[in-house]
């Protein structure tokens, strides 16, 4: 064990002694100083637990907000960056040019650039307020509901009297994109489509089909998990004969002047018995085939093959008419589906469980389920849209969620220095790009066909740091303009921006088709403003938002080992994850091959195995003392990325201290700490959490492990470390060698 003070306080590694001039004094430095020592407790030894020793303060003293199962210091960072996004939104264009005048990166220069600037800053400021007000948007919302519906159901029924079918104009009318790290769009709860990189071209895209991904990982579909008597109320609040207040009244005239039918309320039971029975019996069908490989159709094959979809037309009126798709093929996954809901969309007899009314029905009742929130305070109070967020939460979301690239911009404006920034990241990434490259040069055990190709695969890694630079330029108004190629927004009308919104979403995924995709474009792939960092594979390239390069992960003016062991560890991570136990299945462009020597993969793969074993013998206990072992096969890429990235990190930061070239001065209040001890400590930092009293059980089901094991393990691994903090060889933090793990 460490040595103990009289206090009980064991001490740290002891660093030379430094006058005041060694000790950093900046703003930065003394907040984070604050910070560390809030966070730490220093009762704990730490080579018995790190996790303990970095994180026991801040876990006595987080409080987890309602509306989250656990909290930790990403989702703290996460509400300040919200918070912050708020504050823009709720500000003015003024504000924000008064906020930006020494970033010279999004400076604008000239009266026309301000103007554009202007005009784009109102774009999202007027949804932002359209959702926040939502209560003035009075009968527009209905009026515009029930023309869309009306059009719906005309798509649906008078265009064959034989078949369902599915036109161009009625895929726009209940499409909508997914919210997610991908281009994702789904299709009024019969299919979802996704537009990715081809297999053998990253960057191209092509487009796959399969069943809806809101059926994929439930035990029922959300309609069948639905109170039925909510969906009646919803239903009737807008079909049906009530006629008791003046928002009844004015409803029935609306439906009047769209010349929507009223229904009775056994008509309305039926409509519900039907879109439940059609969305279980899908439900049914997307799990009755486990054949997870596709079959590729040219538009005239699928068009043949499953006319129930007007597919040629859906993609033609979308894509851009200078666009060559002449040699576009759509991945149908799960053909079986497709199959059976192209036969049930000719059947007539109302018995049936699936029939073509019954899947008009399903689209009705689908998109009143999906719009309800966006009508008026009586839908809302039937369905609330916010049961664990105050309403300006929700639509901070929205935007981040809606009008990430753009409101990115304005973000980036007052949160980032911009191009200085980005430069001192990339410097940062590529030292320790270099440093994990020269890991694996050195690993004897490779064989020199696959170290080749390893090497040339990391050289080929490309990195986006902040923000967009391309696709839209987030530093050019102009650019920013072109991206929102006309989109207005009312501010006095959510529906119709909600609308409008998803349009031009759509517009922007089907534009990647037929063009050439660049590997750091974030279409799809990440917002600035949102604390993330991740590796995509299929384009061998990181990305890191701003909202992640800011305190306290990184900070200009921050020693060189706490910018190392932040943001530093995380840019470790993500490259190493191009070589984790799934990553390391793609080469340098991106595709997905073998390039491993038979012996050199058996090597890998035994390496890897002491990952596993040693994370399966780990457990977290809950709040009850009951304990759940950790899954170190499902972890088992993350806990790769970890340690291989934390490694690769350290190695880079002792480089530039070598060299010189860095800045280490010491932290007020941490004098006894080495900048080697304080990489480790800041590094730890970035694990703390605090769980939801009973969230532990579902937390062992991530491929992420819990933090507790996360930190500790990944110290446990690391030599270096054990030489920092002088743990004796056989304590908690310092095993034996033989078992320790490690890939290079």
């Amino acid at each position: 064990m460490a040595p103990v003070l009289d206090s009980g306080v064991f001490t740290a590694p002891h660093a030379p002694a430094v006058s005041l001039n060694d000790i950093c004094f900046s703003s930065a430095c003394v907040q984070t100083a604050a910070s560390l020592l809030q966070s730490m407790d220093m009762n704990i030894d730490p080579c018995s637990d790190f996790y303990q020793y970095t994180c026991g303060n801040w876990i006595r003293d987080a409080i987890i907000p309602e509306d989250l199962a656990g909290f930790g210091v990403i989702e703290s960072d996460s509400t300040y960056h919200k918070d912050k996004l708020r504050t823009i939104l709720d500000g003015s264009y003024f504000d924000l040019l008064t906020a930006t005048k020494s970033r010279s990166s999004f400076r604008v220069g000239t009266k026309d650039g301000i103007n554009i600037d202007k005009r784009n800053f109102q774009v999202v400021k007027n949804y932002y307020t359209s959702c926040v007000e939502i209560e003035s948007s009075g009968n527009e919302a209905l009026s515009s509901f029930f023309n869309d519906m009306n059009e719906l159901i005309y798509e649906t029924t008078q265009t064959s009297d034989t078949q369902f079918q599915l036109t161009a104009r009625a895929a726009d009318l209940v499409s909508y994109p997914k919210s997610t790290d991908a281009i994702v769009i789904e299709v009024g709860g019969l299919f979802t489509m996704e537009i990715l990189p081809k297999e053998n071209d990253r960057t191209a895209m092509t487009i796959i089909v399969y069943p809806p991904s809101e059926l994929s990982d439930a035990d029922k579909g959300p309609l069948e998990d639905e109170d039925p008597e909510k969906l009646f109320s919803l239903t009737s609040s807008l079909f049906g004969f009530q006629n008791a207040t003046d928002r009844d009244r004015e409803r029935v005239s609306l439906l009047e002047d769209t010349e929507l039918k009223m229904m009775t309320d056994p008509e309305i039971h039926a409509m519900i018995g039907d879109a439940i029975s059609v969305q279980s019996r899908l439900y049914q069908l997307s799990k009755a085939s486990d054949d997870s490989t596709f079959i590729s159709y040219s538009l005239d094959e699928i068009s043949d093959a499953l006319p129930f979809v007007h597919w040629a037309s859906i993609i033609e009126s979308n894509v851009p008419q200078d666009r060559d798709i002449s040699d576009l093929y759509l991945q149908i996954y799960n053909v079986e589906y497709f199959q059976e809901l192209e036969y049930y969309s000719s059947v007539d007899d109302p018995t049936r469980k699936l029939h073509k009314d019954a899947i008009v029905n399903y689209l009705i009742l689908h998109k009143i389920y999906q719009d309800a929130s966006k009508l008026d305070a009586e839908m809302r109070r039937i369905m609330p849209d916010t049961p664990f967020q105050t309403r300006s939460n929700l639509c901070v979301e929205k935007v981040l969620e809606n009008l990430n690239l753009v409101s990115g911009r304005f973000y980036s404006m007052i949160t980032s220095n911009g191009e200085s920034d980005r430069i001192k990241l990339g410097e940062m990434a590529e030292a320790i790009k270099e440093s994990l490259g020269n890991r694996i040069k050195k690993a004897n055990w490779l064989d020199n066909s696959t170290r080749s190709s390893a090497i040339k695969k990391l050289d080929a890694m490309q990195k986006s740091l902040g923000y967009s630079t391309s696709s839209p330029d987030e530093r050019s108004p102009q650019d920013i303009h072109k991206y929102l190629r006309g989109l207005e927004a009312d501010a006095d009308n959510f529906y119709d921006n909600e609308k409008a919104v998803a349009q031009w979403t759509l517009q922007i995924y089907w534009d990647t088709i037929g063009r050439t995709i660049s590997p750091t474009e974030w279409i799809g792939v990440a917002t600035p403003q949102v604390v993330n960092a991740f590796n995509l594979l299929s384009k061998n390239s990181i990305f890191v938002s701003a909202a992640f390069a800011q305190k306290p992960n990184y900070d200009r003016y921050y020693p060189d080992y706490l910018n190392y062991g932040g943001i530093g560890q995380t840019l470790g991570h993500e490259y190493s994850h191009a070589f984790d136990d799934y990553g390391s299945q793609y080469d340098e462009l991106g595709i997905e091959r073998n390039w491993w020597s038979e012996e050199t993969k058996y090597k890998y793969m035994e390496k890897s195995q002491c990952f596993i074993d040693q994370y399966s013998r780990a457990s977290i206990t809950d709040e009850k003392g009951k304990k759940y072992s950790i899954d170190g096969s499902l972890t088992l890429g993350e806990n790769i990325a970890d340690n291989e990235g934390l490694a690769a990190t350290y190695d880079a930061y002792l480089k530039s201290k070598e060299n010189g070239k860095g800045y280490n001065p010491i932290l007020p209040g941490l004098q006894e700490f080495s900048p080697e001890a304080l990489f480790f400590i800041n590094a730890g930092r970035s694990f703390c959490s605090k769980p939801l009293p009973g969230s532990i059980k579902d937390s062992i089901k991530d491929e992420h492990a819990p933090d507790a094991v996360r930190a500790n393990k990944v110290f446990q691994n690391s030599k270096e470390f054990a030489q920092v903090f002088k743990c004796p060889i056989g304590s908690k933090m310092n095993p034996a060698n033989t078992e320790k793990c490690s890939i290079w």
